[in-house]
């Protein structure tokens, strides 16, 4: 049976991405629920990414669209790639919408000390207001580190 090695993917996301620890974690959990002929793509770039050895990716298309397309032409990772294309897979008419309305906006510039400040006292409010972030039981869940089972 292959797996994705749970340590190899949080690595990957860790020091290649450089992603916060939650952002990994909500990103391996999105692994976990895709079907395996993706976990199988992200299984060969997770193993080749480590080995410095240059990953293929033309083999999956949907709609159209390909994996090589959006990390070459839209500049994604592999794996956010892999992880578009499982929600084009699932919501072809979301996805193909944000492709044509969302990629080319321009990026927003990241937030000053002060705009941290700010924001961080919203979440501060939010939270003795009792809201939660939806994503809470997904990071809790996550942190089970198990291989994943393609």
């Amino acid at each position: 049976m292959n797996t994705i090695s749970y340590k190899k993917l949080y690595q990957y996301y860790i020091e290649i991405e450089k992603i916060s620890l939650t952002a990994t974690l909500k990103n391996i959990w999105k692994i976990r629920q895709l079907p395996k002929e993706l976990k199988e793509v992200v299984a060969q770039i997770i193993s080749k990414e480590f080995d410095k050895q240059s990953v293929s990716i033309t083999n999956v298309e949907y709609y159209g669209i390909t994996l090589q397309e959006l990390v070459e032409q839209d500049g994604m990772t592999r794996i956010g790639a892999v992880l578009f294309m499982d929600w084009l897979r699932r919501e072809p008419y979301a996805a193909m919408e944000f492709m044509r309305t969302e990629q080319f906006r321009t990026p927003i510039e990241p937030l000053n000390d002060e705009e941290n400040k700010i924001v961080q006292q919203a979440i501060e409010n939010l939270k003795k207001a009792g809201a939660k972030d939806h994503f809470d039981e997904v990071v809790k869940e996550e942190k089970i580190e198990t291989d994943i089972e393609i």
